[in-house]
């Protein structure tokens, strides 16, 4: 039977909930609106397979993993998203085999570098947020890359060679708030580029994974 305590003890929990909720739907989310942070990601980088070739001369192309480095500008127009400026270095050796003069197939190989300029977004939406201090993320970046190298033959004769090419990358990051000012991430991306117009260093072009752990101050 429903009496006075019953009545109260109901307008009590309505007016607590009440109170709370214009708060919680404040505070939904995290708040990086205006904010700006700059990051640095260190991690390794290997291009595909697929980035070799073949033809009268080449055969084989293999790739190993090699260090890489990026520096990031990020400026959070919104909670959910950032325009971001990024630059940075992603190195790998290649070997492959080359068809000399004589017929004969020797042994070569390169250390090549790119060296990216990229400008994108970061979309954080409110489902991706993972507690109130993560969250996940996916971004997308398009900008020239420079890229340049050395290939060095059988005869211990090398040579250096450099052009640009137009790329872009894709990926997902999680990120955590170690404090209210430092972001501690762990970042996938995928990394395209055109083809090289020279066929530098025994592969078509620098298309590969990039995984990266990055720290970033955010004021």
């Amino acid at each position: 039977m429903i009496n006075k305590t019953h009545l109260l003890m109901a307008a009590m929990l309505f007016s607590a909930v009440a109170s709370t909720c214009p708060a919680a739907a404040q505070d939904r989310g995290i708040a990086l609106r205006g904010r700006h942070q700059l990051g640095f990601d260190l991690g390794a980088y290997s291009t595909n397979e697929s980035s070799a070739y073949e033809d009268g001369y080449f055969r084989s192309g293999s790739s190993s993993t090699s260090p890489s480095a990026f520096v990031r500008y990020q400026y959070w127009f919104s909670d959910q998203a950032a325009v971001t400026v990024q630059t940075g270095v992603l190195d790998s050796e290649v070997d492959f085999e080359f068809e000399d003069d004589d017929d004969h197939w020797r042994m070569r190989s390169a250390d090549f570098s790119l060296v990216p300029l990229l400008v994108g977004m970061q979309f954080k939406p409110f489902a991706f947020e993972t507690s109130s201090r993560s969250f996940f993320a996916i971004d997308l970046a398009v900008g020239p890359y420079v890229v340049s190298g050395t290939e060095y033959g059988h005869r211990h004769h090398s040579r250096t060679k450099s052009e640009t090419v137009f790329g872009g990358c894709a990926g997902i990051s999680h990120h955590w708030f170690l404090t209210d000012h430092l972001l501690l991430s762990a970042n996938a991306r995928y990394h395209v580029t055109g083809d090289f117009d020279k066929k530098l260093y025994g592969i078509e072009n620098g298309t590969g994974f990039n995984g990266t752990v990055g720290l970033a101050w955010i004021w």
